[in-house]
């Protein structure tokens, strides 16, 4: 099922996604991909949750899950996520350049400033 997943690409890839979750439920990066795929922002949290769950220092799926929170009307668990993100990865350029954007789109430019001078401290 990865490998189609990988190397065919299906054109509704959800059967081969939940083929590859059952063989590897606890591989982070195949639920990423699920939850990346998923139309239901429900069903996405959940895979994307578990992805986090499985390797708390994945980012990808912080951001995708903020975007998630974000595509469905709801920029404080958006930003929740990735400050998850930002308490496990401090200092990650991504999860604050994210962060910043997400602050100056609410107008919070303290937030934004803070974030990406912090960023600035990344090593």
């Amino acid at each position: 099922a990865f490998a189609r997943l990988v190397f065919a690409r299906t054109a509704d890839p959800a059967p081969d996604l939940a083929a590859a979750v059952e063989l590897a439920p606890k591989n982070p990066k195949v639920l990423y991909a699920a939850g990346s795929a998923a139309a239901d922002p429900g069903e996405a949290r959940k895979r994307l949750q578990e992805a986090l769950d499985a390797d708390p220092r994945f980012v990808p799926a912080y951001l995708a899950l903020a975007a998630v929170e974000e595509r469905d009307g709801k920029p404080a668990e958006a930003v929740a996520v990735l400050r998850r993100g930002v308490a496990q990865l401090p200092g990650n350029p991504a999860l604050l350049l994210v962060l910043a954007d997400l602050a100056v789109a609410a107008r919070d430019f303290p937030e934004a400033e803070r974030g990406l001078a912090e960023m600035g401290r990344w090593k």
